[in-house]
């Protein structure tokens, strides 16, 4: 049976974060992981919204 519980086809100007690297980045944030994180979409720029 395949992990892949999805595609995303992300526009330009966006990122994506594994959910390895989201559950890091939570915890650098202060914020607990639940560990069901899958992932995480932020655009490549911090000044856009």
């Amino acid at each position: 049976m395949s992990k892949e519980l999805s595609k995303l086809n992300l526009t330009k100007g966006c990122l994506f974060a594994g959910a390895k690297d989201t559950c890091k980045l939570m915890a650098y944030i202060d914020n607990t992981p639940s560990k069901a994180e899958i992932g995480l979409v932020v655009p490549d720029d911090e000044n856009k919204d």
